[in-house]
């Protein structure tokens, strides 16, 4: 271990950013160089790392951004892009970053959070984490009258660009029961690289929809507006005659009555919250995850 070098805060190192590029294209299969190039990486993203001469062994990230939970906010902190070299695990590198992270953040922070699949589950807990059962928040569009069209966005489109960061970097939150705030670099990675293909503007909103349909139904993984705005109105205005049910892949404000609260179970996708903050029966917006 002694060894290794450990850095952290090398945003600006056009070396150590691309020894990090290229664990995560080892690792994942994901390259981090346009999440840079597009000025995503801010500084509430930061990376604490370990270097074996010339190349990066091992990786945990954090990202700084406010919780809402039950109308309160909480400072939070997400871990994320936790990777290692083949080669290098089982050498308790991934222990020693997180434990420097809390060693930073101890005080500091009211939620830490992670998602993580089943392969360890029973790692994080080790560190105090405990898995949040998430539900999912359904709704059946009964009354259709109007449908607005909706505007298929191209993400490469400059001018399409511009509305997306506007309206991104202007979000209200959904919901005062549970929602991420000031993740704007966040929603923007989704956008670019996950969600690039399933990104729809309506004018009459000024707002973006970012949803999968399938035959009758659709899955709608964030609503992106300015103002605030009932999302079942839009739903039964912009979605056309075909779709008759919506699932909400964020938390929307629970006051409405058609919401059908379903539980969420998906081993790949696990959510485990260390915190003296109770979570409420919620969905993690889809693109506030790391």
């Amino acid at each position: 271990m002694s060894n290794y070098e450990f850095i952290s805060n090398y945003r600006e190192n056009d070396l150590f950013r691309q020894y990090f590029n290229n664990l995560a294209l080892e690792v994942f299969g994901i390259d981090f160089t346009e999440f840079y190039n597009r000025g995503l990486w801010q500084n509430e993203y930061k990376c604490y790392s370990y270097i074996d001469k010339n190349k990066m062994i091992a990786n945990v990230s954090i990202n700084l951004f406010p919780l809402i939970v039950n109308g309160k906010f909480y400072k939070a902190l997400q871990i994320g892009t936790v990777m290692t070299l083949n080669e290098y695990r089982n050498k308790g590198l991934s222990r020693k970053l997180m434990e420097k992270v809390f060693k930073d953040y101890k005080d500091k922070i009211d939620i830490f959070y992670l998602f993580a699949n089943s392969s360890v589950r029973d790692f994080y807990p080790k560190f105090g984490f405990k898995k949040v059962q998430q539900f999912l928040f359904e709704f059946y569009i009964y009354n259709k009258s109007t449908c607005f069209e909706l505007e298929k966005i191209d993400i490469d489109n400059l001018n399409h660009y511009k509305i997306i960061k506007r309206i991104v970097e202007n979000r209200v939150i959904n919901s005062s029961q549970y929602d991420a705030e000031k993740c704007a670099y966040l929603n923007l990675f989704h956008l670019n690289f996950v969600y690039n293909n399933n990104i729809f503007y309506s004018k009459e909103y000024d707002a973006l929809l970012i949803y999968k349909q399938n035959a009758d139904s659709v899955d709608l993984y964030d609503f992106i507006s300015t103002e605030k705005t009932n999302i079942n109105e839009v739903c039964n205005n912009v979605f056309s005659s075909e779709v008759k049910k919506v699932i909400l892949h964020f938390t929307p404000d629970l006051d409405c009555k058609e919401f059908k609260k379903i539980k969420y179970d998906d081993s790949e996708d696990l959510f485990f919250v260390k915190s003296d903050v109770k979570i409420p029966e919620i969905f993690h917006p889809a693109l506030a995850k790391a």
